[in-house]
């Protein structure tokens, strides 16, 4: 399942090991982590899992798995994460959250937004309840991971933001001021409720 790069094409897997072994060399006191997105992914996250338990039955000095994180209000799912952590925990090797933002886009709604302050406060809030979710599964998880780290500080500078499209996906605004993200993970219990729905055919008979 591996990508058919030309480093692949010429030595297979050997580059990998030569690279951790060649990195221990350099800095014996540093952890060696592999990196990659899409852990989530079912199919992805198995052959990345075969991929790092073969280089460790190899002799290769790997010491952690980095999970990149870059989101959006629909994916993926809080559920995915957790068991993507409950797998990896069985190669014994450290965890670690790494470059995670949430897009205020999703996969079917991707019409560009010009100007941050127009932004609906929507995107927002459901931003604020992916934040949430996830870090409660990280909360539970706290035996399998040791590092969240995101891809920036605030939304006045992030990689996702380009010509005629803003994004917002980090917990502070464009002011730095926090945002409702923040609130979700550092106080969840102060984000706005979905107000409750009350049918009128529930009421008369």
């Amino acid at each position: 399942c591996m990508r058919r790069s030309p480093w692949f094409n010429i030595t297979g897997t050997d580059f990998m090991d030569t690279a951790f072994r060649a990195a221990r060399e350099a800095a014996p006191d540093a952890l060696l982590f592999i990196n990659d997105f899409n852990t989530t992914v079912p199919a992805k996250r198995q052959c990345l899992f075969g991929v790092v338990a073969a280089l460790q039955e190899r002799g290769g000095p790997v010491d952690g798995v980095g999970h990149q994180m870059h989101d959006n209000l629909e994916f993926p799912s809080p559920q995915s994460m957790a068991d993507t952590l409950d797998l990896f925990a069985g190669l014994g090797l450290a965890q670690h959250v790494t470059e995670m933002d949430v897009s205020i886009y999703t996969g079917s709604n991707n019409t560009p937004i010009a100007n941050y302050d127009e932004i609906p406060a929507e995107r927002f809030l459901r931003q604020s309840r992916h934040y949430r979710d996830f870090f409660r599964v990280f909360r539970a998880h706290a035996h399998q991971l040791t590092s969240v780290t995101f891809w920036g500080l605030a939304d006045d500078v992030t990689w996702l933001t380009r010509s005629g499209r803003v994004d917002g996906p980090l917990l502070f605004d464009d002011q730095l001021q926090h945002k409702l993200a923040y609130t979700g993970i550092a106080s969840p219990q102060d984000l706005p409720r979905t107000p409750a729905v009350v049918t009128l055919s529930s009421l008369v008979h």
